[in-house]
């Protein structure tokens, strides 16, 4: 009886083995049909936001680039305007303007000149011969025309002197100096393909940045393709050149016969929009190895648990970086990128309670933008924006690494000077100051602005004092600066 009983047991058990195992097998095989059909969205999915923020990387750069040349081109026109006589191939003055805004462009822009009749001119051409007759260039011409173009970013040439790529910028000259008539900036590929090169995916991404007449103004790899156009393909449709930014997913249409996804997004200001690429076959080469690595062990019966425990992994580290740039976002300005007021009250605490415990000096300087509000009122927020970026950079190249500068709030900011007494806080403040004072701003329009900053410093004294009562002190010799004149620094010396 027992051995029956034993038996039927054993059948059970075996019945129910069977069952469990038929259930196991046909569930994980649905799993992986899932997996696979998901997971392949899924990859592109995340591909295409790798690919959407090279895209807005691209974009910042490019504009960043164009509005300096934007800036320099309409400050030369306003110069020449006001020496109509000088010549621009050989103003000493211009030489320099020309030679900065070289360096700054790290010697990948050049300014050419082209006279009335379509002569091209360099800097020192003042035989009368110049270097080649463009007067069939879009750059020229639309600037000959009446009114003139204005700013005009034309179709990339392959230049007739250096035998390169290049994209000009052009820009007419009102008061023509020396027949003078048109100033244009010569953009050498290598100032776009050297970043892009470095950030496009491997092997088959591209970058790419088109006019928005469909033309190719650039491309990284070249591929042959720059001056070509991207009318009648699948990415230069209506429904995307409507949008200022997007995704796609092209498998056919493209330059080079690749399956393609991509991100785009246009350049504000400008007639540009920059596209990141990646290969769909690149894009998807690690998700075949996956998908065909579980078909191939697909009856294991720790693939449940390694594919769970791969997501759960995955899901970690998503959710930990996810974390660690919230955390960054939550203590940097998100306009001059500098740390907040949030995080230097929290960091010049513990450095208050360090110079305490160890009794080392620590210096406060407050600091404001004399006339902030005229910038806003007489050229517009963005120019303020840009002077306030271009104000905390210039200060945080004076700085120490273990200083720390902050916004505190529209055109106030605050920097903490660790290991620092009164009486060289005060020589940094008037470094700071005249370092702001020389530097000129060419984003007002009409001509390079001078700025100037009032600063107010205190010095930690004793035991007992507080944070806010350091900044106090600190704010009440700003006051002092301002109204002693602006464009000073002033230090509160008392206890």
């Amino acid at each position: 009886m027992r051995n029956l009983e034993s038996k039927h047991h054993a059948r059970q058990v075996a019945r129910l083995v069977i069952i469990c195992t038929v259930l196991f097998l046909g569930m994980m095989w649905a799993a992986i049909g899932y997996f696979a059909t998901e997971s392949r969205a899924a990859r592109i999915s995340e591909e295409q936001r790798v690919l959407g923020r090279m895209a807005r990387m691209v974009q910042e750069q490019t504009y960043a680039l164009i509005s300096f040349v934007d800036y320099f081109l309409v400050a030369a026109d306003l110069r020449f305007q006001q020496h109509p006589r000088s010549d621009p191939r050989t103003d000493p003055g211009f030489r320099v303007m020309v030679d900065n805004f070289r360096a700054r462009t790290r010697g990948f822009v050049d300014i050419r000149f082209v006279s009335s009749d379509g002569t091209l001119y360099y800097r020192d051409d003042i035989d009368g011969q110049g270097r080649a007759q463009v007067d069939d260039r879009d750059y020229f011409r639309v600037q000959m025309q009446s009114p003139p173009q204005g700013l005009f970013i034309a179709h990339p040439v392959m230049s007739r002197y250096t035998n390169r790529w290049g994209l000009p910028v052009s820009h007419p000259l009102k008061a023509r100096p020396h027949d003078m008539a048109v100033i244009f900036a010569a953009i050498d590929n290598i100032a776009f393909s050297e970043p892009f090169e470095a950030a496009r995916t491997k092997p088959n991404g591209s970058i790419v940045l088109v006019h928005h007449d469909g033309s190719i103004l650039f491309r990284s790899p070249e591929a042959g393709l720059i001056g070509k156009s991207l009318l009648g393909s699948g990415l230069w449709t209506d429904e995307n050149r409507s949008k200022n930014d997007g995704v796609f997913e092209l498998s056919s249409g493209t330059s080079d016969g690749l399956a393609r996804i991509g991100a785009f997004a246009k350049v504000p200001d400008y007639p540009i929009v920059a596209i990141a690429t990646s290969a769909l076959d690149d894009t998807l080469r690690e998700w075949r190895t996956k998908v065909a690595g579980v078909i191939a062990v697909g009856i294991a019966a720790t693939l449940a648990g390694i594919a769970l425990l791969m997501r759960l992994r995955s899901s970690l580290r998503s959710l930990d970086t996810t974390q660690r740039e919230l955390a960054a976002q939550a203590n940097i300005d998100e306009l001059t990128q500098i740390a907040n007021r949030r995080f230097f009250m929290q960091h010049g605490s513990q450095e208050l309670e360090r110079s305490l415990r160890y009794e080392r000096p620590l210096s406060l300087l407050i600091y404001d933008v004399d006339h902030f509000k005229h910038i806003n009122d007489s050229h517009g927020h963005d120019a303020g924006d840009l002077t306030l970026k271009a104000i905390t950079q210039a200060i945080q190249e004076e700085l120490r690494t273990t200083d720390l500068q902050a916004r505190f709030g529209g055109e106030e900011f605050a920097i903490l000077l660790p290991e620092t007494v009164l009486d060289k806080a005060i020589e940094v403040a008037e470094r700071l100051r005249a370092r702001i004072e020389k530097t000129r701003f060419a984003n007002m329009g009409e001509q390079d602005a001078a700025i100037t900053i009032s600063i107010g410093i205190a010095a930690y004294s004793s035991g007992g004092e507080t944070l806010n009562e350091l900044i106090a002190r600190a704010d009440r010799a700003l006051y002092r600066a301002k109204a002693d004149g602006r464009n000073r620094v002033c230090a509160d010396v008392g206890a």
